[in-house]
């Protein structure tokens, strides 16, 4: 002979199932959350990752300077320097494209890595400077 469970029972049982296959999902969740983390942590020291987080860096401050130092062909000044010859005029624009670079490294990598932001400073300012004259000679 079967025996029948009271309605109550039923609803009590079911209640306190459904509380703990959301316990479990949470759990489950935040287990996912922090694998998901750790693999991130991993992934942001790999020497591919920071190519391309090198590139875009190096794509966006290149932007910047084109559009705010290169006037078609000559290199925008204050008046004070307007009067230079082209060679000193593309130290100052070096100067202002190392400055930047380190900018957006420290911003990008923070001081925690001081000879590879140092190193892609050098190796960014080098190809800003020959993306710059590209666009110069293109105009």
């Amino acid at each position: 002979m079967k025996t029948q469970n009271s309605p109550k029972a039923t609803a009590s049982l079911s209640k306190s199932n459904s509380k703990s296959e959301y316990a479990k999902g949470k759990k489950r969740a935040a287990k996912i959350r922090k694998e998901l983390y750790d693999k991130w942590q991993h992934m942001e020291r790999t020497a591919r990752y920071l190519k391309a987080k090198n590139q875009e860096m190096r794509h966006y401050v290149s932007q910047a300077i084109e559009s705010e130092v290169l006037d078609g062909i000559f290199i925008k000044l204050n008046d004070r320097n307007e009067d230079k010859s082209y060679p000193v005029k593309k130290r100052i624009l070096r100067r202002i494209v190392e400055k930047r670079q380190a900018q957006a490294a420290n911003r990008k990598y923070g001081k925690y890595n001081a000879a590879f932001v140092a190193a892609t400073i050098a190796t960014n300012t080098s190809q800003c400077m020959a993306h710059i004259e590209r666009q110069r000679r293109a105009c």
